[in-house]
C-alpha cells in the first residue's frame, strides 16, 4: 500500500512540474523546438494561427446560425473523433457528433456564444487550445439555458483545413 501511494505521489509531483513548466501560458506559441521557423516550414504550418482563427470563426458562425453542415465541418470526419460534453457525456465518432448537433439545433431556437479567452499551442503537427465561453440558449417554449464552460481542443490539419479531433468541455459552477 505504501509503495502504491509513493508512486501516486510521484506521478502527481511529476504532473505538477510538467504543468508548471510555463506558468505564464502564452495565447499563441510553438512548442517542441528551439527553431520555430524550421518547424513551421518543415510541416507547412506557417499559417497555423490564421488557420485556427478561421476554424474558430467557422465554429462560432456555425453554432450561432444553427448551420449543421458548417458546424459539423469543424470536427474531424472520422470514427475516432471524441467529444466529452460539458455534462460529462462521451460522444465517439463524427456521425454520433453530427446527430448530437442536429438534436441541439432542433431543441433550441437561438444559441448565443461569447468566447472569453483562448490560448493556443502548436505542438508538432497538432494545435492544442484551451478556452472559456458562455452560452445562452433559448428553447422553442421560451426556457432559457445559460452556462459557462472551459474546454480543451485537439486540432489538426486535414486536407488543408484545420479540424477538431478531440474536444473536452467542462461546465463551470457559479
Amino acid at each position: 500500500m505504501k509503495i502504491k501511494l509513493i508512486f501516486i505521489l510521484l506521478f502527481c509531483v511529476t504532473c505538477l512540474f510538467i504543468g508548471c513548466e510555463n506558468e505564464a501560458a502564452p495565447t499563441e506559441s510553438i512548442a517542441g523546438t528551439e527553431d520555430a521557423g524550421d518547424l513551421e516550414k518543415g510541416f507547412g504550418y506557417g499559417n497555423w494561427l490564421e488557420g485556427n482563427y478561421a476554424l474558430e470563426e467557422k465554429f462560432g458562425t456555425g453554432i450561432m446560425n444553427k448551420d449543421v453542415d458548417l458546424f459539423a465541418s469543424c470536427f474531424w470526419n472520422d470514427p475516432n473523433f471524441c467529444f466529452v460534453t460539458a455534462t460529462g457525456e462521451v460522444v465517439r465518432g463524427y456521425e454520433a457528433n453530427r446527430e448530437g448537433i442536429v438534436q441541439l439545433f432542433e431543441t433550441f431556437e437561438t444559441i448565443e456564444v461569447e468566447v472569453h479567452w483562448i490560448d493556443r499551442w502548436l505542438v508538432g503537427r497538432k494545435v492544442y487550445a484551451v478556452g472559456e465561453a458562455s452560452f445562452r440558449m433559448v428553447m422553442y417554449d421560451g426556457t432559457v439555458v445559460e452556462y459557462k464552460e472551459v474546454w480543451t481542443d485537439g486540432r489538426m490539419k486535414v486536407k488543408d483545413e484545420w479540424v477538431i479531433f478531440l474536444n473536452h468541455a467542462h461546465m463551470l459552477v457559479e
